[in-house]
């Protein structure tokens, strides 16, 4: 699994050019925290716990989380970047 991950986080720069299609999709990458302190978009190209800014989220053992893609992505593009 950590191999895996590696891959994945070796690859961020190529996965987000297919899994971000739009502008928007790159200025969500890229925004600064809200006056609360909470940004909800992945800014470091890292795996880590139940923190929000990593690419991959890891909550718990078994299961991680990807958070590089955008709801514009296409799914079948998605999957095979992943892959």
């Amino acid at each position: 699994a950590l191999n895996f991950l590696g891959g994945v986080i070796k690859h961020v720069p190529a996965m987000a050019a297919v899994t971000n299609p739009t502008v928007n999709s790159y200025k969500r990458l890229g925004a600064p925290s809200t006056d609360s302190g909470a940004t909800w978009a992945p800014t470091i190209a890292s795996h880590g716990g139940n923190d929000r800014t990593h690419v991959v989220r890891v909550p718990d053992a078994p299961r991680f989380e990807l958070r590089l893609a955008d709801m514009a992505a296409n799914p079948y593009l998605l999957a095979a970047t992943i892959l």
